[in-house]
């Protein structure tokens, strides 16, 4: 038992359920909206209940079951319990439709099936915005899976709304069986696919005859749900789609790839029709493999399936020459797009044609000079060996206002680009010149930097020798050298760091002061060589300091450039420690 909604709506119309009676024949009975209030509550499913004064009449689409009948409550209908005879009544009733059943059925809205499968691929939840373009737009929840029905046939399916949760991520790598009831059959790119009804349940593993039987005759220990990814061209706003891998046509025929199996090649690209390839713009197909067939007399012939079939489809099949402003090349377009593209099915151009099947419909000529923006899928033979005939899955109107959009946008990434691009050049250019500096080089400066101050210490002792006023001569040219001793120990020693440097410095100020007092009035050339030696001192932290500075402002130059590469912190460090040293 279950409602049915108007799509478009959200409307509640009817309650539906399917009745079996005691010989196991089923209908399909229907409570219309205005009487749901009155049976709903008498009426629970899995329950025996007998029926009088109800209207039986022909049952028209979506019908459940085989049966063309069914019945439909009235307001003097009458509803009676019955707690007897429940043994006589299966828990589940099926109908299994075959692969000839499904295919007999495609794109025929009357007649629902049930179908069992081997689940073999399962998407992530989507959400999808329904109804876009109406009053009443909204969110619902979708799932898509893909089941295998015999030994060498898939079916695609999207589970909408509840039933897309009543599958999970959880199935992955284990065995599963998947029944859907009540649901209709479409084709899609090539490959049947099923649509859910209002009608359609969800049983997974269910324990009965049919499902061990089904087990037998399909490769069941090699097929394990696998996680299928989202096509990323089909999601988001139409822009998105319409500029989904954005390339120009000498780009896509200039693609290669040796594992074109690794990935999607899926591109978008703006080109005009130049003209049709091919006069041929339909084929026959064999309904059982959607393969080609050969007309043989008055029959059709399938080269694949060996075989006249019974039953055989028309299918569009349109070949271009398009081009852009950087090449020229040729691509298909296949039924489900080119219907969607013409606006119009094939039977209803080629009933136009009143017979002359050979002719091409002005719709198509049509299409000569008209721009669109192609969506295409690069198949092994177009990345392997370079083939043309570009598959063709989508077509989208071009959009002048979108298209400048996008121009622009492009514009504005490429100068962020350029600019990013300079800055990293110089970044890099930097470093280099940081790399070619030479270790011995380093070395040799810093020897050249000691013999200046050895020379410059010698002409101090001998400017201290040669004052004749200086008392003590070997004594203050003895105290001289262990100050300049504990000077040039101090300079090695010593942090960087301005205030420890002033701190010592004023220290020494103040003991030198101190001792002063107690020795007495210095000399004049002795208060001469010792002003000497202050302003020296002097200088050299100056220079000390400012070589400090200059190292800050390389490390921050530097940057982030340095901290992430780490030859370059390793680089940075020696340069560091031979400063120091």
């Amino acid at each position: 038992m279950w409602k049915s909604i108007n799509f478009a709506t959200d409307e509640l119309m009817s309650l539906d359920m399917i009745l079996m009676d005691d010989q196991g024949d089923t209908i399909r009975a229907t409570i219309w909206k205005n009487l749901i209030d009155n049976y709903q509550p008498k009426i629970s499913e899995g329950c025996i209940y007998e029926l009088s004064n109800f209207k039986v009449q022909e049952d028209g689409r979506y019908r459940p079951v085989k049966n063309t009948l069914k019945i439909v409550f009235m307001y003097n209908t009458n509803v009676k319990s019955v707690e007897e005879h429940m043994d006589k009544f299966q828990d589940y009733y099926f109908e299994f439709a075959s692969k000839d059943t499904l295919l007999a059925r495609k794109n025929i809205d009357k007649q629902c099936s049930d179908v069992m499968g081997l689940l073999t691929k399962i998407k992530p939840i989507e959400s999808r915005t329904i109804l876009k373009n109406t009053s009443n737009p909204r969110q619902r929840d979708i799932r898509e899976i893909e089941l295998l029905i015999s030994t060498d046939h898939k079916v695609r399916v999207t589970l909408w709304g509840d039933l897309a949760h009543s599958l999970n991520e959880g199935v992955i790598g284990k065995h599963t069986v998947v029944i859907m009831t009540s649901v209709i059959v479409e084709g899609f790119q090539g490959m049947l696919s099923l649509k859910t009804t209002n009608g359609t349940r969800l049983y997974k593993d269910l324990d009965i005859p049919e499902m061990w039987k089904f087990i037998a005759t399909v490769p069941y220990e090699e097929n394990v749900p696998k996680l299928m990814e989202i096509d990323k061209s089909t999601q988001g706003t139409l822009e998105d789609q319409m500029f989904y891998n954005r390339r120009t046509l000498q780009e896509i025929t200039q693609m290669r790839d040796d594992n074109p199996t690794d990935q999607d090649f899926i591109f978008t690209s703006k080109a005009t029709i130049d003209q049709l390839d091919n006069d041929l713009w339909w084929y026959m197909s064999c309904n059982n493999c959607n393969k080609m067939c050969t007309k043989i007399a008055s029959r059709y012939h399938c080269s694949k399936c060996n075989t006249c079939p019974e039953a055989t489809t028309p299918r569009f099949w349109i070949r271009l020459r398009i081009s852009d402003h950087t090449a020229t090349t040729t691509c298909s377009i296949f039924d489900d797009e080119a219907q969607r593209m013409l606006k119009t099915s094939i039977t209803s151009l080629l009933d136009s044609l009143n017979g002359k099947s050979e002719e091409i419909p002005k719709i198509i000529l049509q299409l000569c000079g008209k721009t669109f923006i192609f969506r295409f899928k690069l198949s092994d033979l177009n990345l392997t060996q370079g083939k043309e005939y570009y598959l063709v899955k989508r077509t989208f109107d071009t959009n002048d206002k979108l298209e400048f959009k996008y121009i622009d946008d492009k514009t504005e990434e490429h100068k962020i680009k350029d600019k990013s691009n300079e800055k990293a050049a110089k970044a890099v250019a930097y470093v280099d010149e940081l790399e070619d500096i030479n270790k011995d080089d380093i070395v040799h400066k810093a020897k050249d930097i000691n013999d200046e101050e050895h020379v410059n210490q010698s002409k101090v002792e001998e400017m201290c020798n040669d004052k004749s006023g200086c008392k003590g001569k070997e004594s203050s040219t003895r105290k001289l050298s262990l100050a300049t001793k504990r000077r040039r120990r101090a300079i090695i020693l010593e942090d960087d760091s301005d205030e420890e440097s002033t701190e010592k410095y004023n220290k020494k100020v103040k003991v030198s002061g101190s001792k002063s007092k107690k020795r007495g009035r210095r000399s004049e050339n002795e208060n001469d060589d010792c002003d000497f030696i202050k302003k020296k001192n002097s200088v050299e932290k100056f220079i000390k300091t400012a070589a400090r500075l200059k190292k800050d402002y390389m490390e921050k130059r530097l940057g982030v450039m340095l901290q992430k590469n780490p030859k370059q912190r390793i680089q940075r460090r020696f340069v560091t420690k031979l400063q120091e040293g």
